[in-house]
């Protein structure tokens, strides 16, 4: 997946037009493997062991203080632009 959306971002840094079918799978792409990360961190955060829920603070903190719905935001949008390009 991060290849192929390199490889894409590439593309249309050298000018090139996106094919639509290759970005509308990217955006599936993306948007599954947000939903498995945003399932783990709930998973983490609501464990009863400390070190599960310590894990899920470190992860926190490199989000630079953004939370983890306003990350979902950033993403949700991000996969709507790339099926808006691709339709």
């Amino acid at each position: 997946f991060a290849v192929e959306m390199s490889r894409m971002q590439l593309d249309m840094q050298m000018g090139r037009e996106p094919e639509p079918e290759r970005m509308r799978k990217l955006a599936d792409g993306l948007e599954a493997s947000h939903q498995k990360w945003q399932e783990l961190m709930t998973r983490l955060q609501l464990s009863s062991d400390f070190q599960s829920r310590e894990y899920f603070k470190i992860s926190l903190s490199h989000l630079d203080g953004r939370s983890i719905d306003d990350l979902g935001k950033m993403v949700k949008y991000q996969v709507d632009c790339m099926r808006a390009v691709a339709s």
